[in-house]
């Protein structure tokens, strides 16, 4: 008979058989967990005549690990208890073996226990051994480089413009990087503000686009008088017909 239909014979509540346990034939909770007795002893493992079988101080019926005392929520559901969970909020991740606050997972991503080309090692919180933790170091994996301020993926190091984020290049060193220079290959110049072709530098009249370079190269001096080509033509040709004349009377 199983008066209380627990699954488990009356005869067998009543006295110790293969389970070791002594349980109530008429209730189907003895210990009133809210776990059947049957399935504390067949199914948890857990006992059927205490609520709190790892003593705990969590019932069976809340605690996820019933027979770990240590243990009871698993916030993440990755098996493992949220107190010997290094990243209980992370279900990919629970081991931290270096301490560099990257879980091993991450950092082995196929899991084969060996440092592959693009990932950092699980063993060592500093992967490329220039004195940064690779959770801090931008550049887990090039020693030269640990920051990237502009967040441009060129390293501080490396960027002639490590706060402006769509450039990192300065091809003539002049302190403007060449999104920004008018002249990326003129050392001299990098602003042209009326965008006549001539750096701000060198140019004489810097917001007048139709003037560049100075007066003296640049604007008409007219001739003494005004007088026209055609007419000091004239004058010369009129010059040597006299010469010509006055010589050959002179003789």
């Amino acid at each position: 008979d199983d008066t209380d239909g627990d699954g488990l014979s009356d005869s067998e509540e009543s006295y110790f058989g293969i389970d070791g346990y002594i349980t109530d034939p008429t209730n189907p909770d003895t210990d009133g967990d809210g776990l059947n007795d049957f399935d504390e002893i067949s199914i948890y493992n857990t006992n059927p005549v205490s609520n709190d079988t790892d003593s705990d101080n969590f019932t069976d019926d809340i605690d996820l690990f019933p027979l770990d005392a240590a243990e009871w929520n698993d916030t993440d559901n990755d098996g493992v208890g949220d107190n010997s969970d290094l990243f209980p909020l992370n279900s990919n991740e629970w081991n931290d073996t270096d301490g560099d606050m990257i879980g091993d997972n991450t950092e082995d991503s196929n899991g084969n226990g060996k440092v592959d080309v693009g990932e950092t090692d699980y063993q060592n919180n500093d992967t490329d051994s220039d004195g940064i933790n690779d959770y801090d170091d931008a550049f887990p994996l090039d020693s030269n480089e640990t920051i990237d301020t502009d967040g441009d993926g060129t390293g501080d190091n490396s960027d002639a413009c490590p706060e402006n984020p769509k450039d990192y290049l300065d091809t003539d060193s002049d302190g403007y990087c060449d999104n920004n220079d008018a002249f990326p290959d003129n050392p001299n110049e990098w602003l042209d503000t009326d965008n006549d072709g001539y750096g701000d530098n060198s140019d004489e009249y810097p917001e007048d686009p139709n003037r560049a370079l100075p007066p003296s190269d640049t604007e008409y001096v007219p001739l003494a008088g005004n007088y026209s080509l055609d007419t000091i033509m004239l004058v010369i040709v009129a010059l040597g017909v006299t010469y010509f004349v006055v010589k050959i009377f002179v003789k």
